[in-house]
């Protein structure tokens, strides 16, 4: 039975981490083949005879299931971790960043946020920015208390690309900083000269 238990597991564990979507109906047939095939394995060990033989391969089995849990618990932990930048650096190299998980931290361009009601929930976009560099950010539902214009911005959630053409960031999540004083009045956009 741990034979059959540990052999399941190394077929299931890679299915697992590695397939995106999981249809209920193909886990059943993965799950089911992975025990008729560890159900096969059992029978041949007990079927060889060799005592000595049986409890290398229940090592080996029980080592294999570690090495793969913990490579692909490493791979995915790796794979899912966001990257936190700047937006002048996912400018830089945007294409390295499109899917992915991220963080990018500006401050909101003054005039730039647009909200609205789509159904219960509130939508905003606004524009980050960030040493000349801008990106469009859009999100749902609420927002911080600090989240204003020239306020200090982590936008989180993925890059994507606009039916235009043009970057965007989902993000799932703001964290905003009230601007002090002295990055107000140093981000103030400029004021038009009275003729």
């Amino acid at each position: 039975m741990l034979v059959r238990g540990l052999f399941a597991l190394l077929i299931i564990l890679p299915y697992w981490f590695l397939v995106g979507e999981k249809p209920w109906w193909l886990t059943l047939l993965v799950a089911a083949g992975a025990f008729g095939v560890a159900h096969a394995l059992e029978y041949w060990l007990r079927r060889a005879g060799d005592e000595h033989m049986r409890k290398k391969a229940k090592i080996l089995l029980s080592v294999a299931v570690l090495a793969v849990g913990g490579g692909l618990l490493i791979r995915s932990s790796i794979a899912e971790a966001d990257y936190y930048k700047h937006v002048h650096e996912v400018n830089a190299n945007p294409s390295r960043f499109v899917g992915k998980r991220l963080k990018v931290h500006g401050f909101v361009e003054a005039g730039s946020i647009e909200e609205k009601i789509v159904g219960s929930e509130t939508t905003r976009t606004f524009v980050l920015e960030y040493q000349g560099q801008r990106i469009q950010v859009r999100h749902k539902g609420p927002k911080p208390d600090t989240f204003r214009d020239l306020a200090e911005v982590v936008a989180a959630g993925k890059l994507v690309q606009d039916k235009d053409g043009a970057l965007v960031v989902e993000a799932t999540e703001l964290m905003a900083k009230c601007p002090s004083k002295y990055e107000q009045d140093r981000r103030k956009p400029p004021t038009q000269a009275s003729n």
